[in-house]
């Protein structure tokens, strides 16, 4: 069974801060390497060169392929691509993947080649005389490597860099190159929770540009770490993520446990309309319900859903809260204000 995707989102309260420079604060050294393809192919094998998880899928035809691949096969010239160094000493595509992985699908693949010259039409990499699978795998990809000379959690200028060097016509959102830059466990499950049939049917279809899994990211880097909260609220997260790439700083079950049940008191009391005062989903409105109720849980469960519909009601109608929630909604004080406001209330249940 397929997935649904929603093709065009509008969440209010989302993108306050959505043209906030992160701050280049950190200093990079980048250095050229030439690449055979043949050594391409054998790095992307091992995983030494990787696509990281969830980043935006291989999209090229078959004939944009086959003429990046004649290309090669004829020795022409093509552009170079940007790697960047990880972690762990691997080095993760930031762009050029769909040209590396042409490579890699053609030469490990039964993809053939179609829409190119004669010469080469129709052949699978086994087809090809052996004079030009040694021409193919000699070839010579151009890498450009992006070290950060001091590895932060938030790795900042790798961040500042994917922001810039985006391929294809649309720019890449803030979740898509978390999701590039920081692999690993607590990826793999805000990706997990995103799937939960609950969550889908508070936030609806999949979202393509992982806005939905950029709120659950918000919930927890909130309800860990809301008091070292400072704007933007893009590089708050990236620290967050970056940090706890591993899942060794929090208890994950736990965490995930209790997001389940804000969501499932949350939308047994409100139901269909929850964190909808509008048409749109909003999301400083979601930031801070799901704060304040957590926070409650942290004493045990609730059974009161009349008092807690009574209470997100009387939230929603503050004037206040109101002011807080719909501008400026990244900035410390009115998500500081917004969260305290939503706690307080919510400890009356």
């Amino acid at each position: 069974m397929s997935k649904k995707y929603q093709t065009e989102e509008f969440i209010d309260g989302f993108d306050d801060d959505i043209d906030s420079v992160v701050p280049f604060s950190e200093t990079i050294t980048s250095y050229g390497a030439d690449f055979p393809v043949e050594s391409i192919v054998r790095r992307i094998e091992a995983g030494e060169v990787y696509v990281p998880d969830f980043q935006r899928k291989y999209i090229w035809k078959n004939a944009e392929a086959s003429r990046f691949i004649e290309s090669l096969l004829l020795g022409l010239p093509v552009p170079g691509v940007f790697l960047a160094k990880d972690f762990d000493g691997r080095h993760m595509i930031i762009d050029g993947q769909q040209r590396l992985l042409s490579i890699y699908y053609y030469v490990t693949g039964d993809f053939k080649l179609s829409g190119i010259g004669a010469i080469f039409n129709g052949m699978k990499y086994s087809d090809l005389p052996e004079e030009y699978k040694y021409r193919l795998m000699d070839s010579i990809i151009h890498a450009t490597i992006i070290r950060q000379d001091n590895q932060n959690y938030e790795n900042s200028s790798i961040f500042h860099i994917f922001e810039r060097l985006n391929t294809g016509g649309k720019e890449l959102e803030p979740q898509e190159i978390r999701n590039c830059m920081y692999p690993g466990e607590f990826q793999r499950l805000l990706s997990d929770i995103n799937e939960l049939e609950l969550w889908r049917s508070i936030y609806g279809p999949q979202s393509l540009r992982y806005k939905d899994q950029e709120l659950i990211l918000r919930f927890f880097a909130l309800y860990f770490d809301s008091e070292n909260y400072s704007p933007p609220m893009k590089s708050f997260l990236n620290r967050f993520m970056g940090m706890n790439r591993k899942l060794d700083q929090f208890d994950v079950m736990n965490a995930k446990d209790l997001f389940i049940e804000t969501l499932k008191v949350l939308k047994s009391a409100i139901g269909e309309k929850l964190f909808r005062p509008s048409k749109n989903f909003n999301a400083a409105i979601f930031d801070a319900i799901t704060f304040g109720l957590a926070k409650r849980l942290e004493r045990g469960k609730i059974n009161d859903l009349e008092k807690v519909k009574l209470i997100y009601e009387q939230l929603l109608d503050d004037e206040q809260f109101k002011v807080v929630s719909s501008s400026s909604t990244a900035s410390s004080s009115n998500l500081r204000t917004r969260i305290e406001i939503s706690k307080q209330a919510f400890e009356e249940v």
